[in-house]
């Protein structure tokens, strides 16, 4: 079910203000039709300069069989107007007839009455009960593709009124702000080569803003979100899992990743008497600290034995240095949504045997663009005997599955009992649904955030399940339904630093 909202002007030569107001509804995924109503004033005879292409109307009293004709049986609508006292009057008897509240939003030839946030106001104060009006701070991309999926929609049936951050309306008067900071990170010109990542001055402003007004809920704050930011700060605070391992019963399934912190490369003794140190072995995987919103952060390297360390030219130093775990050519991407957890495989980087090291002795590669053909060939080649072919039918046509639900109030950093595991579509061949269970509620309680991602691979022989990346609000596009999920999620999460509020 989808809520639409409807514009309705008397068609006059003061309505191309209307155009641009449509065209704000729709940049916000709001579902809009336009009516021009002949009230028998000079008609407009400018085209009507917009992406809704307006309906006309010779009277007032036709306006309900035009409204019947274009909004499903099964979607709500809100019913907005633009005109004088008298066209107010008739555009109240129509809503009155269509059992539905008139929003009075005053005359176009007005620069208050006529502005996108007036309109956003006036049309949430139309709603019982008052939805959350929710600010989003992404970049433009992103949102625009997150709103065209439903995520971001300015549809108020589920309780969220969702508009972007700048959109006009100050900050003070927002619910709530969904900060997806590490879009509004950049790179620092530091000396030596050393990757670094600073807040931009939008981000710094914003936060400001957010910091002078307490009340407004934030997802996610930026002391949370900061946890995932540093690969070496998050590898460190995995440190603490296998006590949560040992709690729940499964501390042989779940395990820290040993690591160390790689300032230079340039001394290989150096290097690798810190490996040891650390108890790596090679092969090693190399991958920069700073784990997100700057070029080069998603290039890692794996180094497969000491030669490999000769002439490597690694431009993400700082850099977190993990062993090398064999995994099947398979990883887990596990997303956490609020009180629910989802999870896809997709193909990873191949297993390594002493008997086939390439001759570069090095493997670069960056998590963000598809592993390369050659590289998935490889993948292919050198774990065909590990997976049967039931498990390669299972793995295609089992890839997005729902795997648990958090259940009990969520409030501030308090999270509720993650107690159920629900199977969608079957299971997943090598991933332990109570492993991963006990890891999503361990990085819940730890970090704070209300939507993120993290990544696991499943070592060879083993089974041991090691968390190898983690990232906060994941697109979730390639999990099917889940844009309902998102909303839900916001919902509660608001709904619960109001009650915290009280």
């Amino acid at each position: 079910m989808t809520c639409r909202i409807l514009l309705a002007a008397e068609d006059r030569k003061e309505n191309a203000p209307l155009a641009g107001l449509a065209d704000q509804l729709v940049s916000c995924a709001a579902t809009v039709h336009v009516f021009l109503v002949n009230t028998g004033t000079q008609s407009s005879s400018l085209p009507f300069e917009g992406s809704v292409s307006p309906t006309a109307i010779n009277a007032v009293e036709l306006l309900r069989d035009e409204i019947d004709a274009v909004v499903p049986a099964d979607d709500s609508f809100i019913l907005t107007a633009f005109g004088n006292d008298d066209f107010m009057t008739s555009m109240q008897r129509v809503a009155e007839s269509l059992e539905t509240p008139l929003c009075a939003c005053g005359n176009l030839q007005s620069e208050q009455d006529s502005s996108f946030p007036t309109l956003l106001k006036r049309i949430r104060e139309s709603i019982r009960p008052t939805p959350y009006l929710v600010g989003v701070s992404m970049k433009q991309s992103r949102y625009a593709e997150l709103a065209g999926r439903g995520v971001l929609s300015l549809d108020p049936s589920d309780g969220l009124l969702i508009v972007p951050a700048n959109c006009g309306i100050p900050i003070s008067e927002m619910d709530a702000v969904v900060e997806k900071c590490t879009d509004f990170l950049q790179k620092d010109e530091a000396e030596g080569g050393v990757l670094k990542a600073s807040k931009s001055r939008a981000m710094i402003d914003l936060q400001e803003q957010l910091a002078a007004n307490p009340e407004i809920c934030v997802i996610d704050p930026f002391h949370s979100v900061s946890k995932v930011m540093d690969r070496s700060v998050f590898t460190a605070l995995m440190s603490d899992m296998e006590a949560s391992g040992v709690r729940a019963g499964v501390v042989s399934r779940i395990s820290p990743t040993p690591y160390f912190t790689a300032k230079s490369i340039s001394d290989i003794n150096v290097f690798t008497n810190s490996m040891h140190a650390a108890g790596l072995e090679f092969p090693v995987i190399m991958k920069p600290c700073v784990a997100c919103g700057v070029k080069g952060s998603h290039k890692h390297a794996i180094v497969y034995n000491k030669e490999g360390l000769e002439n490597l030219q690694f431009d993400g130093l700082p850099a977190c240095v993990q062993s090398y775990v064999n995994h099947g050519g398979d990883q887990y991407k596990i997303y956490v949504v609020g009180k629910k957890v989802f999870h896809r495989a997709e193909p990873s980087t191949p297993d390594i045997h002493p008997d086939q090291i390439p001759s570069e002795s090095v493997l670069f590669f960056d998590t963000l663009e598809s592993l390369q053909s050659s590289l998935l060939e490889k993948n292919s080649e050198l774990n065909q005997n590990t997976h049967s072919a039931a498990s390669e039918d299972q793995g295609k046509n089992s890839r997005d599955q729902q795997l648990l639900d958090i259940k009990g109030p969520v409030c501030g950093m308090c999270v509720g009992v993650i107690d159920d595991i629900q199977e969608v579509n079957g299971g997943q061949a090598g991933l332990d649904f109570h492993a991963v269970m006990v890891i999503a509620k361990f990085l819940k309680d730890k970090l704070g955030l209300t939507i993120f991602g993290f990544d696991v691979v499943v070592q060879e022989g083993t089974g041991v399940h090691f968390v190898v990346d983690v990232n906060f609000f994941p697109s979730c596009k390639k999990i099917p339904g889940v844009e309902k999920t998102i909303r839900t999620a916001i919902f509660e999460r608001i709904s619960a630093h109001k009650r915290c509020s009280f």
